[in-house]
Formats: structure tokens, C-alpha cells, sequence
């Protein structure tokens, strides 16, 4: 009987997440390869967030998970292969569903960025950017049946770009929405993610993604995606640069 109960309150390693990754972000965990229209310019990442530990203790339910990905471009017809590669951490994430339709993220992470070995002298850089970023960041959101939205902010306690920087916060927001159900498991569907960067006067970055989503049931899903960002870099190598990209491409999140 003890065993049963202690079962019924904890979980360890539950088989699906109670919180997706967020559609449109460019630096969610998952496996993803896109071809950019205006260059021979390719973008992978490779990564995912694994469930330690839920409880129904909260809400609905509270999970702790973790996340780790590790993004670049690369040239595929150039003698340059990697142009920059870029490290995720998230070693603790919360997520809690507090209703039906209410939920809340709790992320505590890390990030790195670094130029390919051989990048210099394409992108004629003396040096490479010194990058890094020590983070918390809470999300609260609203998700039934087709639509999600969700809004948070992300404070870098110990962020670098050379040297310290004092404007630290970083906001971010986005909506998801199913537009077609096309088949068992086949969705048509649209997605927007907005981040907005404190130490870039407030710039942005505006990801828009839409295509076509396959899922079984599990968390395992699969997407063709064609992907529009506009505004500033996310890569630190590049940072206060800006940058308009369309991309084609294949997404797999586990």
C-alpha cells in the first residue's frame, strides 16, 4: 500500500511533458534543419528536454525537467563548414498546470555562443564575441484545444558580451494555433514568437512559422515548417546585428 501511494504522488522519468516547447522560438530543445532561401545558408540544431520528476501534488500537475540543444550554420558547398555553434543549458525547468487551461514555466539556464573554427577570415573577424548568458526566466500561459499564447521575461544574472552587461532583461511572447485539421494526427498550423532585448534598446526579434505538424498521440511529433524571421540576431557572435531569413525545413521534438 505505501508503495502504491508514493507511486500515485511521484513519478520519475514520466513518459510525456505537461508543457510543449513554444513553436516559433528559435532556441527551444529539439532536432531541426532548415535551407535558407537567400543563401546556401543551412541551420540545424540538435537537442531535446527530458522529464525527471511530476507530482500532482500543484495544480493539475508539476513537472521538473531538462534541456539541452546545440545549434549552428554551416555551408554545405564552401570551405568553410561551421560559422558559429550555439550551446543551451537548461538545467532545471519547472512547469506547472495549474487548470485546464492555465499554465507556468520556471527555467534556470545557461547559454554560450562560439565561431567555427575557421570563420575568420569569411566573416572577417579579428576576434571572436566573448558570449555568455546566466539565466532565470518565467513564462505564464493560456493553451486549450488549438490555440496556445503565452508571455514571460528572462533576466541574465550573469551576462557577457566582452564584458558585463548591466541591461539584462530580456521579454518574449508568442501565440500557436492549429488552422486545418488535415488527416489522423495532420495539422495545418501558424505560430508567432517575439523577443524583445533590453540591452539593444529594446530591439526584437520576430520569428513566424507555419506548415504542417504530424503527432501520434505522444509527445513525439514531427513538422515541415517554412520559418520568416526578421530583426535582430539571436546568435551571440552576431550580436546587434539584424537579420531577415526564410527558411524551409524539417522539425522533430521527443
Amino acid at each position: 500500500m505505501l508503495s502504491s501511494g508514493l507511486d500515485s504522488l511521484l513519478t520519475i522519468f514520466p513518459r510525456k511533458k505537461l508543457v510543449q516547447e513554444f513553436v516559433a522560438d528559435g532556441t527551444a530543445h529539439r532536432f531541426s534543419i532548415g535551407k535558407a532561401f537567400q543563401a546556401n545558408h543551412v541551420y540545424g540544431s540538435i537537442g531535446g528536454t527530458l522529464p525527471l520528476l511530476e507530482t500532482p501534488i500543484v495544480g493539475n500537475g508539476i513537472q521538473a525537467s531538462l534541456g539541452v540543444s546545440v545549434s549552428t550554420q554551416f555551408h554545405p558547398h564552401q570551405n568553410i563548414a561551421v560559422i558559429s555553434t550555439e550551446f543551451y543549458v537548461d538545467y532545471l525547468l519547472i512547469d506547472i498546470v495549474w487548470t485546464d487551461n492555465i499554465f507556468s514555466r520556471l527555467v534556470m539556464g545557461h547559454t554560450s555562443h562560439h565561431l567555427g573554427d575557421n570563420a575568420f577570415a569569411m566573416l572577417q573577424k579579428t576576434q571572436p564575441v566573448d558570449y555568455s548568458r546566466d539565466y532565470v526566466e518565467g513564462f505564464v500561459g493560456y493553451a486549450n484545444p488549438g490555440l496556445r499564447v503565452y508571455a514571460g521575461a528572462n533576466y541574465g544574472y550573469g551576462f557577457v558580451v566582452d564584458h558585463p552587461v548591466e541591461r539584462r532583461w530580456l521579454f518574449e511572447a508568442g501565440a500557436e494555433a492549429s488552422i486545418a485539421e488535415l488527416g489522423p494526427g495532420l495539422t495545418g498550423y501558424g505560430a508567432l514568437d517575439i523577443k524583445i532585448r533590453q540591452e539593444l534598446a529594446f530591439g526584437s526579434t520576430v520569428r513566424f512559422q507555419g506548415g504542417v505538424q504530424f503527432q501520434n498521440g505522444s509527445d513525439r511529433l514531427f513538422r515541415l515548417a517554412l520559418t520568416h524571421q526578421t530583426g535582430l540576431e539571436e546568435r551571440g557572435q552576431f550580436h546587434g546585428q539584424r537579420l531577415v531569413v526564410t527558411t524551409i525545413g524539417l522539425i522533430i521534438e521527443f
